[in-house]
């Protein structure tokens, strides 16, 4: 177990999918647009998910691809949608769970103009240059608004460090996935460091 919900994205090859399903992260998000580099195709998510159980599956759609939201969801077996704050009016006509990216300015005027809690969406602040900023922030907002919602961040370009790992404004993280040195090959130092802070015993 896990102090904090994790979401792992841009997943395209079996050796992260099985390095996130074994921290035993909340949601896998992949990207179903064959123009987006991080592309996996069905037949691959489809063998994802039989090597991995656990998270829930979202994905990364191309614009053209909400129309068929649906039949993808069920086809694929997923759980919801991934998308940015700007392109929200794509689920609208949906009853659809989604992981909503955003930037803190555009959090902060959600949250200042009550625009965010109507989403039911998990919110990803993300593009992070200062997670000490973030914290501080986001701690003035919600000590001021109605906001009680989840928040995740993406990873920041912070060194890392306990304190903010471990904040209590922050609900869980963003961490991407990235290709492999050589087939079945990579290095999750990084990654290991937050992991071991975040675990549970």
């Amino acid at each position: 177990m896990l102090k904090k919900k994790v979401i792992a994205s841009s997943i395209n090859n079996l050796t992260d999918a099985r390095y996130f399903a074994g921290w035993m992260v909340d949601y896998i998000v992949f990207h179903t647009d064959p123009k987006n580099p991080n592309y996996t195709n069905p037949q691959e998510i489809g063998t994802f998910q039989s090597w991995v159980e656990g998270p829930q599956y979202f994905f990364e759609l191309a614009d053209d691809q909400f129309e068929q939201l649906e039949k993808i969801l069920v086809d694929l077996g997923g759980h919801g949608v991934s998308l940015p704050y700007n392109k929200r009016s794509l689920i609208a006509s949906f009853d659809v769970q989604a992981i909503m990216h955003m930037t803190l300015e555009t959090f902060t005027e959600g949250v200042i103009n009550n625009t965010l809690q109507a989403l039911n969406s998990i919110v990803v602040i993300e593009n992070i240059e200062d997670i000490y900023k973030l914290i501080e922030t986001v701690e003035a907002l919600k000590s001021n608004s109605a906001y009680e919602s989840e928040i995740f961040v993406e990873l920041p370009q912070n060194p890392i460090s306990e304190d903010w790992v471990l904040s209590p404004v922050i609900d869980g993280f963003l961490m991407h996935g990235s290709p492999e040195e050589k087939v079945g090959f990579k290095s999750f130092d990084e990654l290991d460091e937050i992991f071991e802070i975040l675990q549970d015993f």
